[in-house]
């Protein structure tokens, strides 16, 4: 029976295959061949118009079928809580933050890249991109960031870890009283792989994640200098043992011995320019001097030495380096000591005692003085060896003088003790404490000559050693390079400045002698306003004075606004005038309290 059934459906395939004429096979097959395909396709592809195709997902959260502004509420929720995220980076025990405060996530950009794939141009584009899809498409999640402060950062952790290679090193040794030459191994260095680093932090921001943790990757760096070169070099060397080359310089002379000498070998042959340069320059250091001017004293109504004129040294170092290659290599050639001259250049000073007679230095112009009773034994040391700095100098006609540069350095280096100063609105002890007593004293000396003052500053609070005499206002502060005190010298010859310190008295006097030029001073008493008392006195906790010790710091002082006026004439006409203007900060005392046990 079923033998039957399956003859007759055959049969009945054939009937119908016999039926259908040979024009109408094509058309019957393209119907039931591309017509069920189509309209799945087409099926499809209404399902899912304005939605995310299947198997497509961004850093692993699924977005099929959700339109873009689902897609992106779905990013952004995830983006709640896992941003701001945190990236460390690990080398060994040490640990690097990164900044990420520029990082942005972009839920937009990366939703409507999820809602294109699939929609491309064509058709046929179109089926490529949801069939390679198909197995799942997880997209990166789209972010901005600030790329120069990243590189910026990884370059400034790059420079922590950097370790460079280090050449093999070429030293004597001596043992039994005989020197031998020897070679001391080199060592690999280290840098960061900035490259790799780089992709690795972009990458693990690819997901946002909560912390990220990334170790540095290194390269290693090694030396140039081969075990045959340092060998090579090392021969070189003990061709120096026992070998000087001498420098000289009129009464001076220096002697470089077989270490120095070796030092300057070359692992790639000959010798090493940079460090014959460097030598150079570290000579020139020690040779190179400026002109000094002669400087004077005016006393018994004549102008006499005070110390001579010395001419003004300089090292010709490209020369010197030529020179200097020469004689190692002559050196290595003969084995015999060498001798040469240092080549310098002299510049003569401007001043000399030659030149006493023209400087037009006849009289008195004028005089400054201040008292500095009650100042600290240190305090009298700097304001004696700063007045001494400027006692002797001359400033030429049309010269402007600055206080800061004649004084020069100011450091326990220079001779100068540590005494209060006032710095950062505090009163604290600071090299060269008392030099404020020194440029004001001649502030005033240069005042009552009717020089023109072109800067000045007054200092943050009124201090009572400036003002035992004239009351405030009458005062000058420097501090390099922050605060100067300048004059010009605006007579028609030299004037020569001159300091007298009497401790005894506890008074420091600036005199300033030249030409008088018939110049008439006119200086107001001081005018002041605007008094404010002084806030309540400060105590601070100091845990490196005795429980029970205090000890002031800071001493009480009102403020105010000050003021006088400065007026210069000759013959009746006005040279110049001005008002100088000075305000003072009301001052707290200030005490520390001893807190150690």
């Amino acid at each position: 029976m079923i033998r039957k059934t399956l003859k007759e459906n055959k049969d009945n395939r054939r009937k119908l295959f016999f039926f259908l004429k040979p024009s109408h096979i094509i058309p019957f097959f393209s119907v039931v061949v591309l017509g069920l395909p189509l309209t799945i396709l087409l099926a499809f592809w209404f399902a899912f118009l304005g939605r995310v195709y299947p198997q497509v997902s961004v850093c692993q959260i699924v977005l099929t079928g959700k339109n873009q502004k689902e897609a992106r509420l779905a990013l952004t929720n995830i983006l709640t809580k896992k941003v701001p995220p945190k990236i460390t980076l690990h080398y060994q025990d040490e640990s690097f933050p990164l900044d990420l405060t520029s990082l942005e996530y972009l839920p937009l950009v990366s939703s409507q890249k999820a809602l294109n794939i699939g929609r491309g141009n064509s058709l046929l584009q179109n089926l490529k991109q949801v069939m390679a899809s198909w197995p799942g498409k997880d997209l990166f999640f789209d972010f901005q960031l600030d790329n120069t402060q990243i590189e910026s950062e990884i370059a400034s952790i790059a420079a922590k870890l950097y370790q460079p290679a280090i050449d093999p090193a070429i030293k004597i040794t001596t043992k039994n009283g005989q020197k031998t030459v020897l070679v001391d191994d080199g060592k690999n260095g280290q840098e960061v792989n900035l490259r790799e680093l780089k992709q690795d932090i972009l990458a693990s921001l690819s997901c946002p994640e909560r912390e990220i943790v990334l170790s540095i990757p290194l390269l290693t760096v090694t030396s140039q200098v081969s075990s045959a070169m340092a060998e090579e070099t090392r021969k070189r060397a003990s061709l120096f043992l026992n070998q000087t080359i001498n420098l000289q310089l009129e009464d001076q002379e220096w002697t470089v011995n077989d270490e120095e000498i070796i030092s300057f070998l070359s692992f790639y042959g000959g010798f090493d320019q940079h460090k014959i340069v460097e030598y150079s320059q570290n000579l020139a250091k020690t040779i190179n001097t400026l002109p000094k001017n002669a400087a004077f004293r005016f006393e018994d109504n004549r102008v006499t030495l005070f110390h001579p004129s010395k001419e003004g040294l300089s090292l010709e170092e490209d020369q010197f380096a030529e020179e200097f290659e020469k004689a190692l290599v002559i050196l290595e050639t003969t084995q015999q000591n060498q001798t040469m001259s240092v080549p310098v250049k002299k510049t003569a000073a401007q001043i000399s005692m030659a030149n006493v007679n023209s400087l037009g230095i006849q009289e008195l112009l004028g005089r400054g003085t201040s008292l500095f009773f009650g100042s600290i034994t240190k305090r009298i040391h700097n304001i004696n060896l700063a007045s001494l700095r400027l006692n002797g100098i001359l400033v030429a006609p049309g010269e402007t003088f600055s206080f800061n540069k004649t004084l020069g350095d100011v450091s326990a280096d220079t001779g100068f003790k540590q005494a209060y100063i006032i710095k950062e609105g505090r009163t604290i002890l600071g090299d060269g404490g008392g030099v404020c007593q020194v440029s004001t004293t001649f502030f005033r000396a240069a005042l009552n000559t009717g020089l023109p003052i072109t800067e000045r500053q007054a200092h943050a609070y009124r201090v009572h050693y400036y003002e035992d005499d004239l009351g405030p206002g009458f005062d000058a502060t420097v501090f390099d390079p922050t605060a100067d005190l300048k004059i010009k010298n605006d007579t028609p010859a030299y004037i020569l400045i001159q300091s007298n310190i009497d401790l005894k008295k506890k008074k420091l006097t600036f005199e300033i002698y030249g030409t008088n030029d018939g110049r008439e001073v006119e200086i107001s008493k001081a005018r002041v306003w605007d008094k404010v008392p002084p806030l309540p006195d400060l105590y601070q906790d100091d845990p490196t004075l005795p429980i029970g010790t205090i000890k002031q710091v800071d001493w009480k002082a009102w403020g105010a606004k000050a003021a006088f006026d400065y007026k210069v004439t000759r013959n009746g006409e006005t040279i110049f005038e001005k008002t100088f203007f000075s305000i003072y900060k009301p001052w707290q005392a200030v005490y520390l309290r001893g807190t150690a046990r």
